[in-house]
């Protein structure tokens, strides 16, 4: 618009430059509408599920008052800021997805190859072997509890 480009010949020009061929499609409808004779507000009208209904009756507005220059520098401002929003978003979401899918697999491989393997271990072992983990697993957890860290008692005379 600053450049005192006509409209429908700026948006054959984004158009052309466009790779998603619906957003394309959708572009040069609009270009060839307002070549018709629409004002932008109509030609964006038909394609409200495209561009929204705040975008379109901004533009409404911006037609209305004769500032479409500056309005729809903003607007292009506004996407700008909501594009990079989204990509920070995204950015920010990647590493606890990553520690989730993690968590996922790992728990996994525990419920299908180590607890099997440690099962079917504690059930070949006799009542008198269980019985004697039981107490070292006692005894770690009391001297844990009370602060000691050495496996041997040493005397605590003067």
């Amino acid at each position: 618009m600053e450049a005192r480009i006509p409209i429908a010949d700026g948006l054959r020009s984004i158009s052309e430059q466009e790779t998603n061929p619906k957003l394309r499609a959708v572009i040069e409808e609009v270009a060839g509408q307002i070549e018709a004779g629409n004002s932008v507000t109509d030609a964006l009208n038909q394609h409200r599920d495209v561009f929204g209904e705040v975008y379109i009756e901004t533009i409404r507005a911006a037609e209305t008052s004769g500032n479409m220059v500056k309005v729809l520098g903003r607007l292009a401002e506004m996407l700008e800021r909501q594009y990079e929003s989204n990509k920070n978003i995204k950015g920010a979401l990647i590493y606890p997805i990553c520690v989730l899918i993690a968590m996922v697999l790992g728990s996994t491989f525990l419920m299908i190859f180590v607890i099997p393997k440690f099962t079917t271990m504690y059930a070949t072992k006799t009542p008198a072997s269980r019985a004697a983990s039981r107490a070292r697993c006692w005894l770690g957890w009391r001297r844990c509890l009370s602060g000691s860290t050495s496996p041997i008692r040493t005397s605590r005379g003067p």
